[in-house]
């Protein structure tokens, strides 16, 4: 009798240790709000394309259930920088955080940088420690300060301004949605980095990252169970601005994929051509040849940046279909007229077969105006040597998903001032080498360990 008590209580332990690590956490969901200029500042539309070549040029350089998190939209201009609100710290403290694709260490602006309060206030806040196992990082951008004895980050951009400061542990707060209820005000540990230093003011708090780096806001959260590892977003390109961001996979019809380049600091993919109207452009495959330079996909980068080979002809194409002379403000085509002849569409063709349909109204944007006159321009742009960079031209009115369970990224036309459907699966996580990961994994073998010796052994 006792023997087959403790069997039976052996198989029950199993089977819900089983289904607590194995289930499925539900998608974290942060609304995205536009930065806005300071009072009584006017778009300025060189400093979003000198943003883009900085940017590019630093481009070449206990489980909690999964949830929702619903915020505020604000912002009313057609391009610009999106950021959410992101509560971290014990009492917790709001940041306004960048959203970023691009980076891999989130980071908020901490004493002695001008931030609205000091991480330091927060009573679980804990500066990583030189002996820290996460300080060893292959990371260029963190190392150890023999000095204070922390693990300290530097960030430098490609027009050299940079931050700097140390890494900390602390809360960060999900009000979460399950498929069957609500959980406010959930908290996980994470790591981010308190920036004490920077060469200028920052618009925003900080950054959240969401690159696919071990240090990345997205990479943490899945390796902990808390989230599936893939995320989506959707910015809405209308003046209203604004949109979502998915800590899971959104699962609209329609949804077409390509392959990530695997091993890669960013979120790289294969192009193979450009086509406008439907006609492939002349282009030199050599162009998109993997091992010439880097193609990605980038959220914080404005416009679209293409290399001259690719350039030329699709603007081109472009411009051959409109009657009038084209100006050239800020570095783009412009036209300062209402242009009636109807534009063509242009599609961004992948390997695997997934075509980016870009209709006129995606890839032509309105800057203003030049004399009375009205400004319409046309927003590719020449990229630096080395790179193709898909930024938020050709994000916008999507949703794209990141779907690095399976190595992959997703889109399909959305109106992003809707709510998308999103899977509560969860999909294998990241495995970066984490203790936290490998200390719940031994604990699970440990338990299958034990319920093998009561029952083959009598124990």
């Amino acid at each position: 009798m006792a023997t087959t008590l403790s069997r039976t209580f052996a198989v029950a332990v199993l089977i819900v240790v089983m289904v607590v690590y194995e289930a499925g956490s539900s998608p974290v969901v942060l609304q995205l709000e536009r930065a806005l200029p300071r009072l009584n500042h006017t778009l300025d539309v060189a400093a979003l394309l000198a943003h883009d070549l900085r940017r590019s040029s630093r481009l070449q350089q206990s489980p909690v259930p999964g949830g929702v998190v619903d915020f505020p939209l604000h912002g009313n201009f057609e391009i610009g920088i999106h950021y959410t609100k992101v509560k971290l710290g014990t009492p917790p403290t709001e940041f306004k955080l960048l959203v970023d694709t691009g980076s891999t260490i989130s980071w908020v602006l901490c004493s002695g940088t001008g931030g609205q309060v000091s991480v330091l206030r927060s009573s679980t806040s804990r500066a990583l420690p030189c002996s820290d196992w996460r300080c060893k990082s292959k990371d260029k951008s963190v190392g150890c300060s023999r000095q204070s004895n922390q693990c300290g980050f530097s960030i430098i951009y490609g027009d050299l301004s940079s931050i700097s400061g140390y890494l900390v542990a602390d809360q960060i707060y999900f009000d979460m949605y399950t498929s069957q209820t609500r959980l406010p005000d959930r908290t996980v540990p994470i790591i981010f980095g308190c920036g004490t230093h920077q060469s200028e003011p920052f618009e925003v708090d900080g950054i959240l990252a969401l690159g696919p780096g071990a240090w990345s806001i997205i990479t943490q959260l899945s390796e902990e169970g808390v989230t599936p590892s893939a995320f989506s977003h959707c910015l809405n390109g209308g003046l209203e601005g604004g949109g979502t961001l998915v800590l899971g996979e959104a699962s609209e019809p329609g949804m077409v994929y390509t392959p990530l380049v695997p091993s890669k600091p960013h979120y790289n993919v294969q192009l193979h051509s450009i086509a406008v109207n439907g006609q492939m452009l002349p282009i030199d495959s050599k162009v998109f040849d993997l091992s010439q330079r880097e193609i990605i996909i980038d959220s914080g980068t404005t416009y679209a940046l293409l290399a001259a080979d690719a350039l030329y002809p699709l603007m081109d194409a472009i411009t051959g279909t409109i009657p009038s002379t084209p100006v050239t403000f800020s570095g783009l085509s412009c036209y300062d007229q209402s242009i009636s002849a109807p534009l063509p569409t242009v599609s961004f063709n992948f390997i695997g077969g997934g075509s980016m349909l870009l209709k006129p109204e995606d890839y032509l944007v309105q800057l203003g105006s030049l004399g009375p006159a009205s400004l319409h321009c046309i927003g590719f742009q020449k990229a630096p040597d080395g790179l193709i960079v898909l930024g938020e031209l050709v994000l916008k009115n999507k949703i794209i998903v990141y779907d690095l369970g399976q190595q992959r990224i997703g889109w399909t036309p959305y109106d992003c001032s809707q709510p998308m459907n999103v899977s509560i699966a969860l999909s294998p996580p990241l495995h970066h080498k984490g203790e936290s990961s490998s200390y719940k994994r031994l604990g699970v073998c440990g338990l299958v360990l034990v319920y093998i010796l009561l029952y083959f052994f009598d124990i």
